[in-house]
């Protein structure tokens, strides 16, 4: 059965017949009226004129090199030239072949010699011109960031692959730049104006990279991806950007991670998420624009999420095994979180890394904070919402150390 999208595009191309010769136009009428609406001009200033009015719907010009008024390559050249039509294929019509390879560089698809071919040639050659041209405007549609004119980032991802593919030895950067707080502009300012700072970066971002080879895409809304040749003058970039964007009604803050002379051992996804960690450890941070990678950053984040994971598992077997009844207290500001701690014998070893991300994960969810530059600190004080405080829990002061279990619950 036929899809309705199928029935949808089904329809009647417009072709334009451009040959000063009137037989010509009429013979190439009757073979092709059946299957498309055939326009047709007798010389190039009415070619051209016709090609810009139906510029919209045309889908081929069958195009004669030798014409009155404004010859067959003189046309292509303004067709090429021209950004609103010169997506538009064009098939040359000559009897000419050393024409050919001009025609070719001008943007010819393909030819169709004089005398005519069989008309089974003719519609075939028109039918595969037309069928690359639309597949090439989809592609090109879906390819760009309508927007910024950068790529999307599947097309960032492909193009970056393909020329790890052919340059292994090259020294690259992978690069994430984000506006912080851009989402504080749209609200404040309006979408057009957070709309125009993203053409301002990505203008920037293009005029620096220009003459290198790299790769650019917009991610998400004001997330930028860079591979590109290994530099040094990533904090430059973020000035600059900064600077275009003087006369907005805000300041725009730029932050960059970069993952230097990354591991090509890695995927290129992998590469860019090193990047991302970078610029999202200097969230919120106004002195400083550029961090950079390293190995530690992403050791703290795994580390980080594997202590989320376990805090359930750990929490059920904490329960099971707690021979008191719990105290139940609640902490910070939200009272909808209520902690309880169970204790019961036994220890663990807790090194200084783990109690820092404890104390992070914490004073995150529920209030509570260990000292994360002193570890034989206690829990802070805290109020409870009867002002009653909760009570300190003492560490010793070795950086790794004996102490009762305890399981913090979330909920």
């Amino acid at each position: 059965m036929t899809r309705s999208t199928d029935r949808f595009i089904d329809i009647k191309r417009h072709i334009l017949v451009a040959d000063d010769e009137m037989i010509n136009r009429e013979m190439l009428a009757n073979i092709l009226g059946d299957e498309y609406d055939v326009l047709m001009a007798e010389d190039g200033e009415q070619a051209y004129d016709i090609i810009s009015h139906n510029r919209n719907t045309l889908s081929l010009i069958l195009l004669d090199l030798k014409m009155p008024k404004l010859t067959g390559l003189e046309l292509l050249s303004r067709i090429k030239e021209d950004p609103d039509i010169k997506g538009i294929p064009v098939i040359v019509l000559t009897s000419d072949q050393d024409s050919e390879v001009e025609s070719l560089g001008l943007g010819a698809y393909d030819f169709i010699p004089k005398p005519y071919p069989q008309p089974d040639v003719i519609k075939a050659r028109i039918s595969r011109a037309i069928e690359l041209a639309e597949d090439r405007q989809i592609i090109t549609a879906t390819e760009k960031d309508a927007l910024t004119g950068l790529f999307t980032s599947e097309y960032f991802y492909r193009y970056g692959e393909q020329f790890d593919k052919f340059h292994p030895l090259a020294d690259m950067d992978a690069v994430c730049l984000d506006v912080n707080h851009f989402h504080v502009i749209n609200e404040r300012f309006g979408s057009a104006k957070g709309d125009e700072i993203l053409k301002r970066i990505a203008g920037c971002l293009k005029s620096t990279f220009a003459d290198e080879e790299c790769v650019i895409c917009r991610m998400a809304a004001d997330i930028f991806l860079i591979y590109c040749a290994h530099r040094d003058d990533y904090g430059h970039i973020a000035d600059m950007i900064s600077e275009s964007c003087e006369d907005m009604p805000t300041s725009v803050k730029i932050r960059i991670g970069v993952y230097y002379s990354c591991d090509k051992n890695l995927d290129l996804r992998a590469r860019i998420a090193r990047a991302k960690i970078a610029s999202n450890k200097i969230h919120n941070n106004y002195t400083i624009s550029v961090d950079e990678y390293d190995e530690t950053l992403m050791d703290n984040e795994l580390f980080t999420e594997q202590l989320v994971d376990e805090f359930p598992r750990l929490s059920r077997r904490s329960s099971s095994r707690s021979s008191s009844s719990p105290n139940t207290i609640y902490a910070g500001t939200d009272p909808s979180y209520q902690v309880r701690r169970r204790w019961y014998a036994g220890s663990i070893r807790l090194s200084e890394r783990s109690l820092r991300a404890s104390s992070y994960l914490c004073s995150k969810k529920t209030g509570l904070s260990l000292s994360s530059t002193n570890i034989s600190g206690a829990v802070r004080q805290s109020r409870s919402r009867t002002g009653k405080r909760v009570s300190e829990y003492p560490f010793p002061s070795r950086s790794t150390c004996h102490v009762p279990r305890c399981t913090i619950l979330i909920w």
